[in-house]
């Protein structure tokens, strides 16, 4: 993730530690990890948001103060987390982006074919002894016995499994204006399987 930031501020040649102080250049984390927190403060004007408590920030329901502020925005294991229509969080991601800045995504993924939804018109749900029951926009209810819960402290239902194509699709509906694929790059020191997706507006 850190280094996503890096190439989308046009330090791809640098390590984090060598970029200059910037905290005019601002930033906007969604719920991510401790350890990239403490990284990026140290350089920008970044702020860490969390759904359930201060700062908030909920993708689906900006609030004008976080309207177009970030250079880079980081979205890491989130957009797999947001209830249906995931449009609605897609938009919300673009509008805190600046002119000119980047959303830096990961998600969970297949590569091709389109994104399953698990909860298809899902209006309500909740969860009783490890299942959820959810309820469609027709008034159907339905039983999931093997919903799939990803986080530590406060665990998070999963809505769909992506298809990255059709998630980079999804992402120039709303505006962002290029969508491109980040790779691991093991002579930097990063490993993981997943592509990062550089979001510009």
């Amino acid at each position: 993730m850190v280094l996503g930031v890096l190439e989308a501020l046009g330090c791809s040649d640098m390590t984090l530690g060598a970029v200059s102080k910037s905290p005019s250049l601002i930033g906007v984390g969604i719920s991510d990890v401790p350890t990239i927190h403490r990284y990026l403060r140290k350089k920008f004007g970044y702020v860490n948001t969390h759904l359930h408590r201060e700062p908030k920030l909920d993708l689906c329901k900006v609030t004008d103060d976080y309207r177009g502020v970030a250079q880079f925005v980081i979205c890491s294991d989130v957009l797999e987390h947001v209830p249906p229509p995931v449009e609605k969080a897609v938009s919300g991601l673009r509008s805190l982006v600046a002119s000119g800045g980047v959303a830096v995504i990961i998600v969970p993924h297949v590569e091709e074919g389109m994104t399953e939804e698990l909860y298809p018109g899902l209006v309500e749900y909740e969860v009783r002894e490890g299942r959820v029951y959810w309820q469609d926009a027709n008034g159907r209810t339905h039983c999931d016995e093997t919903p799939e819960f990803h986080g530590g402290s406060e665990p998070a239902l999963a809505y769909r499994i992506w298809a990255l194509s059709d998630l980079e699709e999804k992402l120039k509906r709303p505006g962002f204006r290029r969508v491109e694929r980040m790779y691991p790059d093991p002579s930097r020191g990063v490993s993981a399987v997943s592509e990062v997706l550089l979001a510009t507006k």
